[in-house]
């Protein structure tokens, strides 16, 4: 039920106040219907925030189950805090502040109607905070990127195989070759991919025809056993191998030592299935763990179930293209602002500090040992044209580069490890010293367990583009290398 007018004001008359001293708009609070604390959540916001709403941008919430959520908006990163009060908030659409009401004295007092719409005793306060960066090369150290194949594209394989393999299905060697008919002299004289009708790649039993019998020589006797089985070869029946040793009891100290042509009755040379018998399992070792695998089959092993091939690598349909994008291990920046705990602004500024790039739209880390084929490439270009390392023209370079590697990734390797500027409308970058010394040292010691010293400046030196100097302040970010040279004593 609503109130009047005449009722606030006796209500003030109770209260012992002075309506004076009161604005003019007097705002009547009920509850709505079905009003509920946890209905709403209230959040604290600066000016610079605020104008960031009111300019119809958006804020985001990022953070996996196991992280806490951080408030993300195009450049900055916040934490979230609950700081709790002992008053209790209401949510009321439409209520006026004070400084948005009239200051009219003389105007006549007037009753507003409101609704409340929720409440709280608790809202979030926002604390600028380092964004979460951590994870971002974790994950693109999934799939690193190791240059173009030679079609140019990345073709992935692995894990596939063909509906007519012959791993799946010896006869389909047949369809190796298809024959055409015969050629120009009536012959066909190639042989490559041809299986004979008889072929014991697909009738093993065919063993026999190798060599039929002719009847015996001058002598007797056929002295040539090319070609021969015998009739209970293992080459047709596995079962015969039982046969290759009979027994004949023991020998004078009551054993037979001699296991040449013998086969064990859990042999897997007659029972595939018996593989899982090699190693029994005997409990978990002290670590409780057993580290050892040697003898051991998974039970989806392709030696117990070869139709197991083809589960390596189930298919999931095809991609936009019309063929399977393999994308596994791959991440767009949808994907990353999905993932990492980041403002777009901090993302894309850390994508650049870690060297990754744009391929196919997809951001990917660099493989290390491709990173350096391509910056190679361009200190060789320098070297053999001339120029100087402050000085790199991009165009001639992408020209002279482009034949070996993708355009893109050249001129990325020069964003990676130069300056872009033009002079005279033409593109030229300066090469950092600085970078590209801290990088052949990181080649050099990826692979060396410890180096000495003055051995390693030495080779470093030796390593990088002449013109250039090492020095052991290029590598402050490289703390094992000082740590190692702590413990060498020099």
């Amino acid at each position: 039920m609503s109130r009047t007018l005449e009722e606030v004001q006796a209500t003030i008359q109770i209260a012992k106040l002075k309506e004076n001293d009161l604005q003019n708009t007097i705002h009547c609070l009920t509850f709505g219907e079905s009003v509920s604390s946890g209905d709403y959540c209230l959040m604290e916001l600066d000016d610079t925030l605020c104008k960031h709403i009111e300019a119809g941008k958006s804020l985001v919430i990022r953070g996996d189950q196991d992280e806490r959520a951080v408030l993300c908006s195009e450049d900055k990163t916040y934490d979230l805090k609950i700081a709790d009060t002992s008053n209790l908030l209401l949510l009321v659409p439409g209520c006026l502040t004070p400084d948005q009401l009239t200051t009219d004295n003389q105007a006549s007092s007037q009753l507003v109607h409101a609704q409340i719409w929720g409440f709280s005793n608790s809202y979030w306060e926002l604390r600028k905070r380092h964004p979460k960066l951590k994870k971002l090369k974790r994950l693109l150290m999934e799939n690193p990127y190791e240059g173009p194949g030679i079609s140019g594209q990345e073709d992935v394989t692995e894990g596939k195989v063909l509906i007519n393999s012959t791993r799946l299905y010896p006869e389909r060697l047949l369809m190796e070759n298809l024959y055409q008919g015969p050629g120009i002299s009536g012959q066909e004289d190639v042989t490559e991919g041809k299986v004979l009708i008889n072929s014991t790649r697909l009738y093993p039993e065919r063993l026999l025809m190798e060599n039929l019998y002719e009847g015996p020589g001058i002598s007797g006797q056929e002295d040539v056993t090319e070609g021969k089985v015998l009739i209970n070869s293992t080459r047709l029946y596995p079962e015969r191998l039982l046969m290759e040793n009979l027994y004949q009891g023991p020998g004078i100290s009551g054993q037979e030592d001699v296991t040449e042509g013998k086969v064990l009755i859990n042999s897997t040379r007659l029972y595939p299935e018996r593989l899982l018998m090699e190693n029994p399992y005997k409990g978990p070792g002290i670590s409780g763990q057993e580290d050892v695998t040697e003898g051991k089959v998974l039970i989806n092993s392709t030696r117990l179930y070869p139709e197991r091939l083809l589960m390596e690598n189930l298919y999931e349909g095809p991609g936009i293209s019309g063929q399977e994008d393999v994308t596994e291990g791959k991440y767009t920046m949808g994907d990353l602002l999905e993932r990492i705990q980041a403002s777009e602004e901090e993302l894309e500024a850390q994508l650049q500090t870690i060297h990754a790039c744009d391929v196919n739209g997809y951001w990917r880390l660099l493989d290390f040992d491709y990173e350096m084929k391509l910056l190679g490439h361009i200190t060789q270009l320098v070297d053999s044209e001339s120029w100087s390392f402050s000085k790199v023209p991009l165009r001639v370079s992408l020209e002279e580069l482009g034949r070996l590697e993708p355009q893109e990734m050249i001129e990325h390797s020069f964003n990676c490890y130069g300056r872009r500027y033009t002079d005279n409308d033409e593109v030229f970058f300066a090469l950092n010293e600085d970078k590209v010394c801290r990088a052949t040292a990181q080649m050099l010691l990826q692979n060396a367990a410890k180096f000495n010293l003055a051995e390693f400046q030495e080779v470093w030196q030796q390593s990088v583009p002449d013109g250039m100097g090492t020095r052991l302040d290029q590598l402050k970010v490289r703390t094992g290398v000082r740590l190692a040279a702590q413990r060498d004593g020099h």
